[in-house]
């Protein structure tokens, strides 16, 4: 078997003891990408070649800022931090069950008012 048909079998074996060794999954899916593909170009230039390689990180960035929704992303995690850290939301979901206590399905109504009113402060429409 030929080493460029053994490549991709090494690399998911790799990906596999990594991740169930416990590295964090981000780490070990660039670690193990990145790391094959410079042993992919040690082996054979033509297999995987430095041109390409430059050219992912402006590939990244271009996606990335060409795309005005992912922008707010990072935003949207910032929201829901400081809304988890000050227990805003918890204290939300606490009045709204002590509202809808008597109700039938009190808290299944509290949750859905919950969302929709985050929903209402993060823009979702639909």
């Amino acid at each position: 078997m030929p080493i460029e048909q053994l490549l991709p079998l090494l690399m998911f074996v790799g990906l596999g003891v990594f991740l169930f060794s416990g590295y964090p999954v981000a780490f070990t899916l660039g670690g193990v990408g990145l790391s094959f593909a410079f042993i992919a170009m040690m082996i054979d230039p033509f297999l995987f070649d430095w041109p390409q390689f430059s050219a992912i990180p402006s590939r990244i960035y271009g996606a990335i800022a060409s795309n005005l929704i992912l922008t707010a992303i990072p935003m949207f995690i910032f929201m829901g931090t400081m809304l988890e850290r000050s227990g805003v939301a918890r204290d939300l979901l606490n009045c709204l069950q002590v509202l809808l206590r008597r109700v039938p399905g009190g808290l299944a109504l509290a949750v859905t008012l919950m969302g929709t009113i985050l929903a209402a402060t993060t823009g979702i429409i639909g």
